[in-house]
């Protein structure tokens, strides 16, 4: 109790000897006491003890209101620019003393910043990596979403959290202090730093800008947007045959349909005018460029919009229907495929009547997913945002549905159902959808 009595002494010596001073310093005297004295009953030890009454009663500045006492500017800002050097002479009392235990006179420092919860506090012997820690997680929330609207490769970037904390893991397990097993000379508490606060600000406002920015530019990333691109269209028809499609890293907007000829037509910006080949009976669609400029548009004129439209024949059926889809809606007006696959960073998905979808899968980041009357033998949907909408399946009985969203509804020809919905059906078609953000609903009409 010596220390946290010295230290006690030092937080009020620059104050007038009044009796409103004296007696908050009575009452923090007290609140220390009871504090020291229900962690010695906790099973901490001594030393854990002072650091956490230092901790949390440490700072004169933040306690003065509710002690019912008045700071000066002058006084303050004494108090928050000298009270750790001074922690250090009131502290030196208790090295002496502590020989016998952990601390030891000749050890190093432990340096800690003050958390809200007592058990996030941690020991370090360096004092600019305790200033780095108390913002660690705050620079790994911007990396990530910085990352995530930059690429909007939300199925990728969340392994920054994963990242983070194993790196987070590896510093506190070889650089922070065993307060009851590794040696120091003393407890110091850090203010926060200036520079972690600086860097981190910089830091939170480029991710605000860039979150803006891309929301401005209907969630494009920001590599797709461009100052001045040339418009073109083109139109071919497809001679060769092909029993399967594959449509990779597109940007823009899809539109299937079906005809006596098989037809490809595009429209939009020169950059992204896709090229395709037929190999082997697959019909591959890709981008002309794949590298994509920077640019921004001031609302002088609209963004152009992009769109393929991809005719299949109508008397065939395709093995295998595969979309891999940066940025754009994909519309499926009428074709038939034994199974479908697609894969959407950001864009909605719609199934019209016509379409006949076979076994389906659907991996989405950021858009809706509506299926209208549309047919198919199974279907599994996976969506980070979004609603899921699927209408004219008749009766829904005779499907097998395993359904969960975490921050969302579950609907069932209007009827509400928990958040995770399970049920054996009749029929052989089953329909397994998640969605973190967004409605499911499934309607018999």
């Amino acid at each position: 109790m010596d220390t946290i009595k010295n230290y006690l002494d030092n937080m009020f010596a620059r104050l007038p000897d009044t009796e409103q001073v004296r007696a908050a310093k009575e009452e923090l005297a007290q609140m220390m006491e009871d504090k020291y004295t229900e962690m010695l009953e906790e099973g901490h030890t001594e030393n854990e003890a002072v650091g956490a009454v230092i901790a949390d009663f440490g700072n004169l500045d933040e306690l003065a209101e509710s002690l019912g006492i008045h700071l000066g500017e002058e006084e303050a800002n004494s108090q928050t620019s000298e009270e750790y050097k001074e922690q250090e002479e009131a502290q030196s009392d208790y090295t002496k003393q502590s020989t016998d235990q952990t601390g030891t006179p000749n050890g190093p420092i432990a340096y800690f910043v003050k958390e809200k919860k007592e058990k996030d506090i941690k020991y370090y012997y360096n004092k600019p990596l305790a200033h780095f820690m108390s913002g660690y997680w705050s620079i790994v929330l911007c990396i990530y979403l910085i990352w995530s609207f930059i690429t909007f490769d939300w199925h990728i970037t969340w392994v920054v959290w994963v990242i983070g904390a194993i790196v987070c893991a590896l510093i506190e397990h070889v650089c922070s202090i065993d307060m009851d097993q590794d040696e120091y000379s003393r407890i110091e508490r850090l203010p926060r730093s200036r520079t972690v606060k600086v860097y981190t600000g910089i830091l939170t406002a480029v991710t605000v800008i860039i979150i803006v920015m891309t929301s401005l530019f209907r969630c494009t990333p920001l590599g797709s947007i461009t100052l001045d691109s040339k418009s073109v269209s083109f139109g071919q028809t497809l001679k060769d045959s092909f029993t399967r499609v594959e449509v990779s890293d597109n940007i823009g907007d899809i539109t299937f349909v079906t005809d006596e000829k098989a037809f490809i037509a595009y429209e939009g910006p020169e950059q992204y005018q896709p090229t395709y080949t037929i190999e082997g009976g697959v019909l591959k669609v890709e981008p002309k460029d794949d590298s994509l400029s920077f640019g921004i548009n001031f609302g002088e004129d609209e963004q152009t919009g992009s769109g393929t439209t991809i005719t299949i024949p109508a008397d065939i059926t395709l093995e295998k229907l595969s979309v891999d889809g940066d940025y754009g809606d994909i519309t499926i007006e009428s074709l038939k495929s034994v199974k479908t696959s697609f894969n959407l960073d950001a864009g909605d998905l719609k199934f019209e009547a016509d379409a006949d979808l076979g076994e389906t899968t659907i991996e989405c980041d950021t858009g809706n997913i509506v299926l209208d009357s549309a047919k198919f033998t199974s279907m599994d949907v996976e969506s980070d945002i979004g609603n899921i909408t699927l209408s004219g399946l008749g009766n829904l009985d005779s499907y097998s549905m395993d359904l969960s969203c975490d921050l969302g509804d579950i609907t069932l020809d209007s009827k509400d159902c928990d958040r995770t919905y399970k049920q054996s059906g009749s029929g052989d078609c089953t329909i397994k959808a998640n969605t973190d953000t967004g409605n499911i609903e499934l309607s018999s009409n």
